[in-house]
């Protein structure tokens, strides 16, 4: 006799199987063993982990990567991912292990290249005075200021280009930790403002005289 544990996964199984029962019914009579023995050599042909589709974590992870290292902003294929570190591969075929701390944004497209290149692009443009003004008092992070000065569905390539214009901005700017920032305020910025255009002028007065005396 079966135990109740028995019937119970016998009920499942069968449950499961109930699109193969011309099969089963192909059987004759059997014996409750050698039933449960056809049932678990169907699920397992049918299971859906034979056909590649199984899922970690109940969602497919991203592809890319977008990370700091050393200051500099870098891109590329993750291939393994752990709570504290990821392997990434970068287009140069170069393998790094990248804390996860320094992972700020993953991606399935564009291509890294391309993700660096578009982010760099699109930083450019961004007017650093508005920025400012749209960045919030206490401190915050590079998404943060996409949304704000882009829109509230802010692209990954958009969040991208607020991390170059962030990072790359520091007199507007002051670094708060990886990918977040917070902004100087205003009376330093204008100091700094103040001084990088003098030193502008200065440059400018100096190639002035380097043209006349050749």
């Amino acid at each position: 006799s079966w135990s109740a544990n028995s019937c119970t996964e016998f009920t499942g199984m069968w449950l499961v199987c109930r699109v193969n029962c011309k099969a089963i019914g192909q059987l004759g009579i059997i014996d409750g063993a050698a039933l449960r023995s056809v049932l678990a050599k169907i699920l397992a042909r049918t299971s859906p982990t034979r056909s590649g589709a199984s899922l970690q974590h109940g969602k497919m992870p991203p592809m890319h990567a977008l990370f700091e290292e050393a200051g500099k902003f870098q891109a590329g294929r993750i291939l393994s991912e752990a709570d504290s570190s990821a392997q990434i591969e970068l287009d140069s075929g170069k393998r790094v292990k990248v804390k996860a701390a320094n992972v700020l944004l993953k991606f399935e497209k564009p291509s890294p290249a391309e993700m660096l290149a578009k982010a760099r692009e699109l930083a450019a443009t961004m007017e650093l005075d508005l920025a400012w003004e749209f960045a919030p008092e206490d401190e915050f992070g590079f998404a943060d200021l996409a949304r704000d000065y882009f829109s509230n569905s802010a692209t990954l390539t958009e969040q991208a280009a607020a991390l170059v214009a962030l990072h790359e901005a520091p007199h507007y700017f002051r670094r708060a930790g990886k990918g977040r920032f917070k902004k100087a305020p205003a009376e330093i910025l204008q100091q700094a403002l103040a001084a990088i255009e003098k030193k502008r002028l200065i440059q400018e007065q100096i190639n002035l005289w380097a043209q006349e005396l050749g």
